[in-house]
């Protein structure tokens, strides 16, 4: 009779530890750090916390929130069919505009950002580029402004995009001299990415 119970107890014993490796493993799944999105978290980071944890070597993949010079983030859209590709293609500072009798206001200068705007999606893009501000080591934000031609190429002129179509330009920002600039923000509709410098 004792051998009995014990063959009909061993499938409910069994039943109960995989119920329990499944619960386990359902809250390490919940509570894991490894689940946290690294990416949202460094969305709007500080220039030095983001560059301690971010590899310099150009194998950043798509859509990542913080990238290098060289770099492209893929964005979506509000919509289906919306989807926007903006790569940062490089940086000067000084920039320096083609007309000797522009030039930013005394005790500050111009930096510029080589930014290019693809539409890879199957719809037009209405809001290819909200604000584009550079962030000093301070914290502190400069807006773009408008500085005409410098001696790298022309102004990005951000207009909606058919699908398929792209822009490239330069985008100059004023920044007091003594500034040390190590972020570009960008927005694009509801999205924000951002590159070292």
């Amino acid at each position: 009779m004792r051998q009995v119970a014990s063959v009909l107890l061993l499938p409910v014993l069994l039943m109960g530890v995989t119920a329990c490796q499944s619960s386990e493993g359902e809250l390490e799944k919940r509570t894991s750090p490894a689940g946290v999105d690294a990416t949202a978290l460094n969305a709007h980071g500080d220039g030095a916390t983001e560059r301690d944890g971010t590899p310099k070597n150009g194998t950043r993949k798509h859509g990542a929130a913080v990238g290098w010079v060289g770099d492209t983030a893929d964005l979506g859209g509000r919509t289906f069919g919306e989807h926007l590709q903006i790569s940062l293609r490089g940086f000067v500072d000084p920039a320096i505009s083609t007309r000797a009798t522009v030039r930013p206001h005394r005790g500050k200068r111009w930096v510029g950002a080589d930014v290019s705007l693809a539409n890879v999606g199957g719809r037009a893009y209405a809001s290819p580029l909200t604000t584009a501000r550079v962030v000093d080591s301070r914290g502190t934000a400069y807006r773009a402004v408008a500085a005409g031609d410098i001696t790298t190429g022309s102004p990005l002129k951000p207009k909606a995009l058919s699908a398929g179509e792209q822009m490239q330009g330069w985008l100059v920002f004023e920044v007091p001299d003594n500034a040390r600039i190590v972020r570009l923000d960008c927005t694009v509709g509801a999205s924000s990415r951002s590159w070292h410098l």
